[in-house]
């Protein structure tokens, strides 16, 4: 359940696209492919199709493990640059 900080980065849309996404075994949110029409949606992690896309409630995404952030905080890391898409953890790509 989000808490009052987080509940007002909420916005006032009916709802967020997603799906399940085969390549990446799971439930996911999806955009809407520009220039494919309203049927055509796309992973945000792998750009793989999402079929059967249903809207979900944005306090819901938790429950897809997504988490809100407020964009105006600072980003914290393990000093490698994370924030800036530098992670030497994880590699480039």
């Amino acid at each position: 359940m989000l808490d009052g900080a987080h509940e007002s980065l909420l916005s006032d849309a009916a709802g967020l696209p997603a799906g399940p996404c085969a390549a990446c075994g799971r439930e996911v949110l999806a955009y809407r492919v520009p220039d494919a029409g309203d049927d055509r949606h796309a992973c945000v992690h792998c750009d793989g199709p999402v079929r059967g896309v249903y809207l979900i409630a944005e306090h819901e995404i938790e429950e897809l493990g997504y988490a809100l952030s407020d964009p105006l905080l600072p980003r914290s890391g393990c000093a490698t640059g994370c924030a800036a898409g530098g992670c030497a953890t994880r590699g480039p790509g």
